[in-house]
């Protein structure tokens, strides 16, 4: 299993230094690295229980467009990945990892309160809210993607983020 996550992560490293390189986290193709992103915080993520579809949500006005439909052609765990848009928070105690677009930041706070202690893995962009309360947030800059983590709000929900994804990390609360 080590020699297996150290494979995928040099995989992971070596497909965004690619991408870095190629300057390409700018409009559709920030997207597509963002995509790529939510899928690696999945495999490098443990979830109490085996769930039997590994769905992963978008909150919200999609940013994504076409970029995250390849997921659904993944697997995580050895479970298929399945993406779907939904309307509410309320929506998301069914989801594995939630994507919550900058149109429901404000919404962050309530959010939060129907999921608290769901084992929801949660992924925004930095907009300003209260970090702590979103798992993993995605800060581009200067053509670049990098990420933030709350390691205690996924402890909270009952998720164990590898040590090589907090290694990877900007910042870890």
């Amino acid at each position: 299993m080590r020699t297996e996550s150290t494979r995928w992560l040099r995989f992971w490293l070596s497909g965004l230094l690619t991408l870095a390189c190629l300057g390409q986290a700018q409009a559709a193709g920030e997207y597509e690295l963002k995509a790529a992103f939510l899928y690696n915080f999945a495999l490098f993520t443990e979830w109490p229980g085996a769930p039997a579809t590994m769905k992963f949500c978008v909150l919200g006005h999609d940013p994504f467009g076409k970029a995250i439909s390849p997921l659904s052609q993944k697997s995580v765990h050895g479970v298929t990945v399945q993406v779907t848009h939904i309307e509410s928070a309320a929506e998301a105690r069914s989801c594995q990892v939630l994507f919550i677009a900058s149109s429901e930041h404000p919404n962050v706070p309530a959010i939060f309160e129907q999921l608290r202690d769901e084992p929801v893995l949660t992924v925004a962009e930095s907009n300003g809210f209260d970090r702590k309360m979103v798992m993993i947030v995605m800060v581009s800059a200067n053509n670049r993607v990098g990420f933030d983590i709350s390691q205690s709000a996924a402890q909270q929900a009952g998720l164990k983020l590898s040590s090589q994804l907090l290694k990877l990390a900007r910042q870890v609360q």
